[in-house]
């Protein structure tokens, strides 16, 4: 049986941030789905989400009505322009599993952030009851406060970096389940959303060694990495032809290939020469 998990995200419109950040709710509804995206590929989870809106009391209904196997709520925090730090939380004593779960995912997401962390902490330090949506789930479950939006340093790096976090995340998650976590299989979806390569259960496949790569596929692969890599392809062929013997002057005829000079005759006789004697 898949294990259940609940993945909301803050939907704190007013909490509008510094810089490029948007709204609270706006971010993290970007992060808990590219944490939903990431678990999904793990094959052995059944992952909820909260919508737009919601009040915390639909969520947590939602989170209820699934018989969920655990909880996580994605937010940012909002403080001084110095106030820095990753803080997650628990409820009373966590002795439910909530302090475990708050504190594996305290250790995967606070190395991340850029400023000085807080701590996995009881959510009674926060509000004499502690917090509603932890106090009212009837699983383990952790609130996590990624960054501070308040903070342009915090907040440019996690706009910059939204993936790894989210992948801290679902590796959290992987953790307190003891599940292994196919982190090929997470690269490879990114590759596929990037236009890296197309079919990301295809290669997923292949570089976790369950079938053979075709080698038509994987030049096509290797071609859109360098193109997004920014290589010049004139340059990388003219430098294997060079390696193969099949020219003497790689210079020469790059800026021939680039058309940056005309081709002196007797150089292109010579070079097709060679590259018939190559494929006879």
């Amino acid at each position: 049986m898949p294990y259940k998990v609940y993945v909301s995200a803050s939907t704190q419109n007013n909490n509008i941030g510094v810089g490029n950040y948007r709204t609270e709710q706006d971010e993290m509804m970007i992060l808990a789905d590219r944490v939903k995206c990431f678990l999904d590929l793990q094959k052995q989870f059944e992952v909820y989400r909260n919508k737009k809106g919601w009040t915390t009391e639909q969520t947590v209904k939602d989170c209820k009505s699934k018989k969920c196997d655990l909880f996580v709520d994605n937010h940012t925090n909002a403080g001084s322009p110095k106030a820095e730090g990753t803080e997650t939380f628990y409820h009373k004593d966590g002795s439910n599993g909530s302090k475990k779960f708050s504190d594996i995912l305290y250790a995967e997401v606070a190395p991340l952030s850029p400023g000085s962390d807080r701590g996995s902490r009881s959510d009674l330090e926060l509000y004499k009851n502690g917090l509603y949506v932890l106090r009212n789930v009837d699983c383990p479950g952790s609130l996590i406060e990624h960054i501070f939006h308040t903070n342009l340093e915090e907040v440019n790096h996690l706009l910059s970096n939204m993936d790894k976090y989210a992948i801290a995340e679902a590796q959290a998650i992987c953790k307190y389940f003891s599940v292994k976590f196919d982190y090929n299989a997470v690269l490879i979806k990114i590759l596929e959303d990037s236009g890296v390569l197309n079919s990301s259960e295809l290669w997923t496949n292949v570089f976790n060694g369950k079938v053979k790569a075709n080698k038509l596929y994987s030049e096509i692969l290797l071609m859109n990495i360098l193109k997004i890599m920014n290589v010049d392809m004139v340059d990388l062929y003219v430098q294997q032809l060079y390696m193969d013997k099949i020219i003497n002057s790689p210079d020469y005829w790059v800026n021939v290939f680039k058309g940056d000079v005309n081709a002196i005759p007797d150089y292109s006789e010579k070079l097709l020469n060679n590259i018939i004697l190559a494929i006879e």
